[in-house]
């Protein structure tokens, strides 16, 4: 197993909470990679936000009056963008990045539209509270699985398959919680 391109801490930043871990242990190594994916895959599911800053290619219908909202966000630059098939100057338009919101600068006639866009959303520093809430996830689930047993199912129908129970702990939800987009 390898680590994903949304991974969002790495295995030397959980060496440094999980004491016991040994990355030169191929088997504690893919549990660790697991749980990286894994909790680095939920936090941007669940906030649906764009944490790994990557460009996007966008092609969606839209509720456009005088602001576009993207699906993905914060929206650090925009390389290009249509709406019904007719290109928007950066001139025309003022991202608010964090948001991922660009409202226009002219009067836009309200309705639904096709938009296409080109974006580059994410962060290029990862939050350190993401970091922390990420760590909380990978450890608290590591010690209930790999320490004590909690969280282990196991089937039997002639040989065992093990599968794993993951939990998020409260306050590493709370910090996802922050940055959900509000509803507009």
């Amino acid at each position: 197993m390898s680590l994903n391109t949304n991974a969002l801490v790495t295995t030397s930043d959980v060496k440094k909470y999980i004491k016991s871990f040994d990355d030169s242990d191929a088997e504690q190594l893919a549990g660790v990679e697991f749980l990286i994916n894994w909790a680095s895959t939920w936090f941007e599911n669940y906030a649906g936000v764009s944490i790994v800053a990557k460009s996007h290619t966008l092609k969606y219908k839209a509720g456009v009056n005088d602001k576009l909202i993207f699906p993905v966000y914060p929206v650090n630059s925009i390389s290009s963008l249509k709406v019904d098939g007719v290109t928007i100057a950066s001139t025309d338009y003022v991202l608010d990045s964090q948001a991922g919101i660009a409202e226009f600068l002219f009067e836009f006639k309200p309705g639904r539209y096709v938009v296409e866009a080109t974006v580059t959303a994410g962060y290029t520093t990862i939050p350190d509270d993401i970091k922390a809430a990420v760590l909380e996830m990978i450890v608290w689930n590591n010690q209930r699985i790999f320490t004590s047993g909690f969280g282990v199912k196991q089937v039997t129908s002639g040989e065992s398959v093990t599968s794993y129970e993951l939990n998020i702990p409260f306050s590493a939800k709370a910090v996802a919680d922050r940055y959900r987009r509000k509803a507009f």
